[in-house]
């Protein structure tokens, strides 16, 4: 199915097409210049839904999908609803709408609030329209947090995720945002359906489709090695470009020189189109090692002698890497296009990650495939068929690079020919990432190097790694998201594992994961798993809140203010660009030093503060005590050095207290993972290695065989309110059964009256429904008196919130102040909220299902 996205925000547009990418649902990019007026004027988000995507899809004849989202603020009365897109005004952004909310706001203790997402799939032809609708519940925060996301994400805490959405991944956003539940709920009822694409697919709004016999090309393969060129003219002839056969008798001249592999690529090409008076193509290919600095590289055939022995070679490579823990390396391929005449000269370059093994595996391909273990693909390029090669192999994705470049090209003789041949980036291979968006064809553009080593520390005595356990696992733990690298960590046996932009961390066997973390070096005071983020993300940080798209606001130059901020700045190091709240105006952050510039980098302004008139703050100010959260740790004490495997107690405890803020430190606990130590403060829980030098802070610790979340485990255990000491008499009883359910529950809260539908239908439990208003809606104390005064006070609960009764006023002693003091100690701040009858607290309400599986975690059964 290929679908438009109907959004006139490039920002949302791009997530939702992410997100649908996730789920298998292809989209056609729009032009840009294309701007479609909306009259969203419907009575519902679904009909506004449906009126969006409706203009859509007769705009452009196409199946169109629209996504009507909006805030909810319980404190708010429900506000701003319909109006969240310009909550501000009618000319206001992203930016404006947040920072309204966060003043409305100010000094108000309940910060409950819920996306809804309304989906509609609207078709062109006779096709029945599809939709769906998301909802979750959250707070609002107190400041705006996050990097990525739109609208109000920077001020969404998920319950679900524990974080504001713009702090969350692409993949965490399409399990528990409101669009990607129902994202997935329209990729279901399309999977079940006959909402086939029609035979015809309109492409008005995309490239033109492209006629290869027209743009077919026949080229010489510029190689003595057979395997290569056998591989080669395959995958050539898979993208309709024709090999002709090489003649022996044809003398050719190599010359193995040049310093990378574009050049040594560039000399063989030359040579070949020159002597065969025909296009050449050559491919100049190598291993690059982290821990050999990149060797082989360019030497890689004959890394053992000058005889090209692929034996020797690998025989080499693992003599040198003994004893080295880190395994990881990546294949890089340039691929040369030489034409005998004036046309142009065309290189594409690529590479993929993997980790070398101990020992080789495998009987297919050729050079160090047997060593080289893909963990996309979960095995050795030797064990790989042809066809699972190609679908990850640098040689590939390079080759696709360029037959794209040609495709764009006439392929014919012009005049007069360019000084220098054009060079292609190479896309790497698919990963899940918070950008992963339908990408143009490759442009012309410098060649970009592969990532380098990376930011952690090598440790010598650094446990080897289960490379195949390790990507079974993360592969089933991240939801079958690809598996692109796996690198040692500075904690001994602890492994970081990257999915394309997203990393979490992993033990040796890949049993038990980190998700959600930071690993924090206190001594050097250094984000160390932010710093590797940032590299990660460095070709896309501008997608960073605060997020506008108003016509006044203009988008960075990123490679100029770049270039000029690494002259002005005195660290050249530039780790973040974004937008400012002042139109074309952009702060640039190089470690805590924040100065400003225009979109190009030509003016920068030094030394100056971002005073917000309106909320009364100084945003750099903000800003710079954000930055400087770490900054104020200090050495821990000087101890003996004890093995890893035992806590240094008094150098944990300092480097906790500091990195935690102070926080009293109540516990220090082994846990499964050798070397990781669990740090408990109040309910939070922190983690360490045996000397307090590394932390890691906001994760979980998943057991992946056992499938279990072993630190939410553990806070549900530091949450646990106990059973017999909760005021049972002032909570009216229903139901009945072995299981035992307590709901905080406000008579006019929509969410705690749908949850008491669900709960009419619960069977086995019997429930405890305390009567808590929020005092957020008018009318929610008054009935909790008419329902606790009533001669039949579960009749009454039932009457007014689930059939809508509202009785009159009633007078008479009720427990419901006493009940507002109990959950305001429990830490309640929204309804409903739940306690489980061995004291587990868990906020929101749940579906039945979820419901029961919950319970059952009491006693086994429901």
């Amino acid at each position: 199915m290929k679908v438009v996205v109907a959004c006139n925000n490039s920002n949302k547009r791009k997530e939702i097409a992410a997100i649908l990418g996730l789920l298998g649902i292809d989209v056609i990019a729009l032009e840009a210049t294309i701007h479609i007026k909306i009259a969203n004027d419907a009575d519902s988000y679904a009909g506004n839904a449906q009126i969006t995507a409706e203009t859509f899809a007769n705009a452009y004849d196409l199946p169109s999908l629209a996504d009507y989202s909006v805030l909810s603020v319980d404190a708010l009365d429900g506000a701003p609803g319909f109006y969240s897109s310009d909550y501000a005004g009618d000319d206001c952004n992203d930016v404006e709408n947040n920072l309204k909310i966060l003043r409305e706001m100010e000094g108000v203790e309940n910060r409950l609030a819920h996306y809804t997402s309304a989906i509609h799939l609207a078709f062109p032809d006779n096709r029945a329209a599809i939709t769906a609708g998301g909802e979750v519940s959250g707070q609002i925060t107190d400041k705006l947090s996050g990097v990525s996301g739109v609208s109000y994400d920077p001020i969404f805490l998920s319950n679900e995720l524990g974080k504001v959405f713009s702090e969350a991944s692409l993949e965490e956003k399409s399990q528990h945002s409101h669009h990607g539940i129902a994202l997935r709920t329209v990729a279901e009822k399309l999977k079940n359906s006959n909402h086939i694409d029609p035979a015809v697919i309109h492409t008005s709004v995309a490239a033109p489709a492209t006629d290869r016999r027209k743009r077919q090309v026949k080229v010489v393969i510029a190689s003595e090695n057979q395997q290569k060129r056998k591989e080669i003219a395959a995958m050539l002839g898979i993208l309709g470009i024709e090999v002709v056969p090489t003649q022996s008798a044809i003398p050719v001249g190599i010359i193995e020189g040049g310093n990378s592999f574009a050049e040594r690529a560039c000399h063989k090409a030359e040579a070949y189109a020159k002597a065969y008076t025909l296009p050449a193509l050559a491919d100049d290919s190598g291993l690059c090692v982290d821990a050999l600095q990149s060797a082989p590289g360019i030497n890689s055939s004959d890394y053992a002698d000058n005889q090209g022995d692929d034996k020797a070679n690998n025989d080499k490579l693992l003599r040198e890497l003994s004893g080295k823990s880190n395994r990881h390396a990546h294949f890089n391929c340039a691929i040369h296009l030489a034409f005998p005449d004036s046309r142009p000269a065309i290189t594409a370059e690529a590479y993929v990650e993997g980790q070398i093994l101990t020992e080789p595996i495998g009987s297919s391909g050729f050079g160090y495939d047997p060593l080289f273990y893909s963990p996309s693909l979960g095995k050795t390029f030797a064990e790989a068929t042809a066809e699972e090669k190609a679908s990850v192999s640098h040689t590939s994705a390079a080759l696709l690079a360029l037959s794209e470049e040609l495709q764009k090209s006439i392929l014919k003789p012009s005049s007069p020919p360019p000084p220098e041949p054009a060079v292609v980036q190479a896309p790497a291979a698919p990963a899940l990432t918070t950008d992963a968006l339908p990408a143009a064809a490759p442009t012309t553009t410098a060649l970009i190097e592969p990532p380098q080593a990376p930011v952690s520390k090598p440790i010598d005595d650094q446990i080897n790694a289960d490379i195949k356990s390790i990507c079974t696992q993360a592969s089933i733990v991240l939801r079958n998201a690809q598996v692109d690298a796996v690198r040692p960590a500075p904690f001994p046996g602890l492994f970081e594992v990257q999915s394309g932009k997203n990393i979490v961390y992993s033990d040796a066997h890949g049993t038990n994961f980190l998700i959600n973390g930071h690993i924090i070096d206190a001594i050097a005071k250094k984000d160390l798993t932010k710093e590797r983020l940032h590299e990660l993300n460095i070709f896309s940080e501008l997608l960073t809140t605060p997020a506008a798209e108003t016509n006044s606001r203009s988008s960075a130059n990123m490679e100029s203010i770049r270039k000029q901020a690494a002259l002005v700045l005195p660290d050249p190091k530039i780790d973040l660009i974004r937008p400012t709240p002042i139109p074309g105006l952009f702060e640039v952050q190089s470690g805590n030093t924040i100065a400003y510039c225009d979109k190009d980098g030509h003016h920068f302004v030094m030394g100056a503060h971002i005073i917000d008139t309106v909320a009364k703050k100084d945003l750099t100010k903000d800003r710079q005590a954000e930055l400087n959260v770490l900054s104020c740790l200090t050495v821990a004490p000087a101890v003996a050095k004890l093995p890893s495997t035992t806590p240094n107690t008094q150098a944990i405890r300092c480097s906790a207290s500091i990195v935690l803020r102070n926080a009293a430190i109540d516990a220090i606990n082994a846990t499964v993972v050798p070397g990781l130590f669990e740090i408990q403060s109040g309910k939070n829980i922190a983690y360490s290695d045996a000397d307090g030098n590394y932390f890691i802070i906001n994760a979980h610790l998943i057991d992946a065989k056992a499938k279990k979340d072993l630190t939410q485990a553990h806070q549900e255990t530091l949450n646990r309110v106990k059973w017999n000491e909760l005021p049972l008499e002032k909570a009216i009883v229903s139901g009945s059964g072995a299981l035992k359910l307590a709901v905080f529950t406000d008579p006019g809260c929509p969410y705690s009256r749908k949850f008491e539908q669900q709960l009419s239908k619960l069977k086995g439990v019997k429930i405890y429904h305390f009567l808590y208003p929020l005092n957020v809606h008018k009318d929610a104390k008054r009935w909790a008196n008419a329902i606790w005064c009533a001669e039949d006070r579960h009749k009454m609960l039932t009457d007014i919130m689930i059939d809508g009764a509202d009785p009159a006023a009633s007078t008479g002693f009720t427990p419901i102040e006493d009940i507002q003091a109990l959950g305001k100690k429990l830490g309640i701040r929204g309804t409903p909220s739940l306690i489980s009858g061995d004291g587990r607290l868990s906020p929101g309400g749940k579906s039945i299902a979820d419901l029961k599986a919950w319970l059952k975690l009491e006693t086994g059964k429901v």
